[in-house]
């Protein structure tokens, strides 16, 4: 079977690169180029239309590392597959340096090659996301300071799921602004605005509140997840202001989850101190969001009333294909259970991530492999759905 894929092999061993071009050709590559040091390869790319570019690591003058980078500055667009026989920390590492680039890093090969990962990449449909892609738009801080003003502001709810039963168990409130032109805009969009314009005092409040309203109406039967940064934290009676609104409202405490990105968690004070400490005291779960991307994490963990650690999702996304991210999370799941802390997983965006965490005996998890965020009205579809059987 003929596959049409245009691929590049970039290797200084001639013996290999020949071997390879021939297991390729054979497993049915339309098209096969070989080139044995970085500048020649380049050249060719730039004017060709490439597929797949296959390079090794390990090579003198210019190496991989550093076609690596050149192809994103040429701006590439097709896959590439790294050849090394490379520590795996060696590899995680050009893993992340290549986040964000313009192709698609999809495959490490290890020497000596493999039939059946060779035909895996000959054959290989790139992968779409089931994140929307996000689009940029350009809105004054005046048109959001309108938009405050005139309740276009609302919140959108993302499930989270417990692993083990299937069952949604929760939700974390997402705010977004009901544009009257643009339509549903995400946090990406207006947070910049905030930060400017100190409005998140203003815009936590809505959050809050859209989010009682809703628990109150019976529309979100389970616990409620919001993002709280620094500045609030900060404020003296943030704790004693949030009670209260439980009490008015006649909402559960327990029924609240604190999210604080760990970036801010490492910046203490006595009124976060004193904040964590009442809600903590008064039911209010407190999640520690990013876990394991800030300054302090273990510290973290011992100083600050956590009953919850959310693990970030650049460990979660992909995990299935990383033995490094696996371990990460098994080492963050058994540090959990050490101190009887709940983990949730968020960025779960397939079933065999799904499967994968189940496995490490993650609790929660929270992906678009699950559920979008969506609006209250929408909800209810979603607490109806058995996740045991997705």
């Amino acid at each position: 079977m003929k596959f049409n894929k245009n691929i590049v092999l970039l290797d200084d061993h001639l013996i290999q690169l020949k071997m390879l071009k021939r297991s390729l050709v054979a497993l049915g590559a339309e098209t096969v180029s070989c080139f044995d040091n970085v500048d020649e390869a380049l050249a060719f790319v730039e004017i060709h239309s490439v597929d797949l570019i296959i390079c090794d690591l390990s090579m003198p003058h210019k190496d991989g590392i550093d076609m690596l980078l050149m192809l994103n500055q040429l701006g590439f667009k097709g896959e590439v597959a790294i050849i090394s026989a490379m520590d795996l920390p060696i590899i995680a590492t050009v893993k992340s340096m290549c986040e964000g680039f313009s192709f698609d890093l999809i495959a490490e090969i290890s020497k000596p090659f493999k039939a059946e990962v060779l035909q895996e990449l000959v054959s290989h449909q790139r992968r779409v996301s089931l994140s929307v892609p996000r689009t940029r738009y350009d809105v004054t801080d005046e048109s959001f300071i309108i938009g405050l003003a005139n309740g276009e502001l609302c919140n959108y709810y993302q499930p989270q799921v417990e692993l083990h039963t299937g069952t949604v168990v929760g939700v974390e409130a997402l705010a977004r602004w009901r544009h009257p032109t643009l339509g549903i805009l995400t946090p990406d969009v207006f947070l910049p605005i905030v930060e400017r314009c100190n409005l998140s005092c203003e815009l936590l409040d809505i959050v809050v509140n859209n989010a009682f309203k809703d628990m109150k109406a019976g529309l979100l039967p389970r616990n409620v997840s919001i993002n709280v940064d620094q500045f609030n934290l900060e404020q003296p009676y943030f704790a004693d202001s949030l009670i209260e609104k439980c009490n008015q409202s006649n909402i559960d405490p327990a029924r609240l989850t604190i999210e604080i990105t760990e970036e801010y968690a490492y910046k203490k004070n006595t009124s976060l101190f004193k904040n964590l400490a009442k809600l903590r005291i008064n039911d209010i779960n407190i999640s520690i969001d990013d876990f394991g991307t800030g300054h302090s994490t273990l510290e973290n963990l011992y100083a600050l009333p956590f009953n919850e650690i959310k693990i970030d999702r650049s460990f979660v996304m992909n995990c299935e294909q990383d033995t490094k991210k696996q371990k990460i999370i098994k080492f963050i799941c058994n540090l959990a259970s050490e101190f009887k802390t709940k983990v949730v997983a968020e960025g779960v965006e397939s079933y065999e991530c799904w499967k994968l965490l189940k496995e490490i005996n993650v609790d929660i998890c929270q992906g678009y492999y699950i559920s979008k965020p969506v609006p209250v009205n929408e909800i209810k579809n979603i607490f109806r759905v058995d996740y045991e059987e997705i």
